[in-house]
């Protein structure tokens, strides 16, 4: 990984130069920043299977910097909490939303009879149906996790899609 440096002309700038020298600065530490591509987010009915309760908490990982030291990928006893549920795609579409974002024609996992893994970001007894198997609409709400440390929604694994309920009128 290249290790990003202002211009050398930048070391000992002459009075004139020092807004440029800034600027370019700048620029070339914003230019290193990840960020997420657009995805569409997509609207499900799904037929919920099981629930239950869980608590994500980060793994105990490091990475090393270009300068050799070592740091904690994720914090100490952050953890995050909610409602895990098995269920089966009824139908699928881009949620209403997010239509104009690119890609939105593929749906990825989301093709009816496949099975998905879902989590809400709430206790069970406020989730989770009387009876299953029920039939639920959730929209998918996956954040961005491209800072470190992990923390609140970034510590739920990739396997597992983030949504929030969509009430309906049944």
């Amino acid at each position: 990984m290249d290790t990003l440096r202002p211009p050398t002309h930048c070391a000992f700038p002459k009075p004139g130069r020092m807004v440029a020298c800034v600027v370019l600065s700048i620029g070339a530490a914003n230019a290193s920043v990840a960020t997420c591509p657009p995805r569409p987010e997509i609207r499900a009915t799904v037929v919920i299977s099981s629930c239950a309760a869980v608590t994500f908490a980060p793994n105990d990982s490091s990475a090393g910097t270009p300068s050799g030291e070592q740091g904690r990928l994720n914090l100490e006893r952050e953890t995050y909490s909610g409602t895990v549920m098995g269920a089966v795609v009824r139908s699928a579409r881009v949620a209403p939303s997010t239509v104009h974002q690119r890609g939105r024609d593929e749906l990825g996992a989301w093709r009816a009879g496949a099975s998905e893994t879902l989590f809400i970001a709430r206790p069970v007894d406020g989730v989770c149906p009387a009876k299953l198997p029920a039939e639920l609409v959730v929209e998918t709400s996956r954040e961005c996790c491209d800072a470190l440390p992990l923390r609140g929604p970034c510590l739920i694994p990739a396997s597992i899609f983030p949504v929030t309920i969509i009430p309906t009128n049944k």
